[in-house]
């Protein structure tokens, strides 16, 4: 997911691809019809906070019960 992130925000008009993205959408499921245009810095920071959580907690559990997995 980490690495997604990165890749996304760095590649050349991230707004552009998530102005794509969004217009994929059926119009009844969008809540606001003039969407304001993506900051990419900012959304790039709040993908990596709102996903840094998803790919730190299975990991710090995996290690912190490793006892429990036995290698071969």
């Amino acid at each position: 997911m980490a690495l997604n992130g990165i890749v996304f925000w760095s590649l050349p008009d991230p707004n552009g691809r998530m102005q794509v993205m969004l217009d994929a959408f059926s119009p009844s499921l969008r809540t606001q019809p003039d969407f304001p245009q993506f900051q990419g810095s900012a959304w790039a920071l709040i993908s990596v906070i709102g996903t840094l959580p998803a790919a730190v907690v299975p990991i710090w559990f995996l290690v912190r019960r490793r006892q429990s997995f036995p290698t071969s």
